[in-house]
């Protein structure tokens, strides 16, 4: 499924997706369950992969530290990082 960031940014506030917010960033992280999952797959529940991105070359150093933050949170949260 791809979702455009407006879509989820406005699915997120409606209620229609679960997910989570950062206060400080904004940034919102939502929670993809896999309906199709086959019992004999990994659990794929705990798993995540991290997407940071910036607004233009100027802003590059920070998404070193987005990405920081991203696998603080996944590891706080108790997910695991694929990618």
């Amino acid at each position: 499924m791809s979702l455009n960031v407006r879509s989820i940014y406005h699915y997120y506030h409606n209620g229609k997706i679960k997910g989570y917010q950062d206060k400080e960033t904004v940034t919102i992280f939502i929670f993809i369950l896999n309906p199709f999952k086959n019992k004999n797959e990994d659990n794929l529940e705990n798993k995540v992969v991290l997407y940071a991105r910036v607004s233009s070359n100027e802003n590059k150093n920070n998404l070193e530290s987005q990405l920081e933050r991203l696998r603080l949170f996944a590891i706080v949260k108790g997910y695991q990082i694929v990618k």
